[in-house]
């Protein structure tokens, strides 16, 4: 009797950059291993150091047919990506992290018969780009403004809210006592 939870590992190969869905949900293949974050150049624009290799992005994807007979893979990817901090301009290290849940469709009309869970990947000549896919979802986990974490910004004039108040300079005044204290001198 076949296991239905295992998996053929493909990871004593390097992570290929188009994979054909189809035939790795035959064979039940686990996809894993790493990406060189300089080799996604959509990616590489959003970082803080385009010309230098950043490091790596860990993938783990398992592919296989769900309940509903899709073809699906599904897993996550890592990275931590340099990006500049938007108070301070300097490079602040990111985690990212992205579930992935992807259901491969070779026909349009299949977009709504696919489950919410997963995302749709259109597959039109039997392969697709397993690197665009990724770079896709790492895109997607970058924060919308990259900052330091409060505290840890070297941002000038730079406080969080909680230290402005204990140091007492940032103590607003009531506009109301200004025109009590006019009416007070007339």
């Amino acid at each position: 009797m076949v296991d239905p939870y295992h998996f053929a590992p493909m990871s004593e190969h390097p992570l290929p950059t188009m994979i054909e869905p189809f035939k790795l949900v035959a064979k039940r293949a686990l996809v894993d291993g790493p990406v060189e974050l300089d080799s996604l150049p959509r990616l590489r624009d959003e970082l803080a150091n385009k010309t230098s290799q950043e490091g790596f992005a860990e993938v783990e994807l398992a592919f296989q047919r769900d309940q509903q007979g899709f073809a699906t893979a599904s897993g996550y990817v890592r990275a931590t990506a340099g990006v500049v901090c938007q108070r301070c301009l300097g490079v602040v290290s990111i985690p990212l992290e992205a579930s992935v849940s992807w259901a491969f469709i070779t026909d349009e009309t299949a977009f709504e018969d696919v489950p919410k869970a997963y995302d749709a990947i259109m597959v039109e000549d039997e392969a697709v780009s397993l690197f665009d896919l990724i770079e896709d979802e790492l895109l997607l986990a970058l924060p919308p403004v990259p900052m330091h974490e409060e505290g840890e910004c070297k941002a000038p004039d730079h406080q969080s809210h909680d230290e402005g108040f204990a140091n007492g300079s940032e103590v607003k005044q009531n506009p109301f006592e200004v025109l009590a204290e006019i009416k007070k001198k007339s």
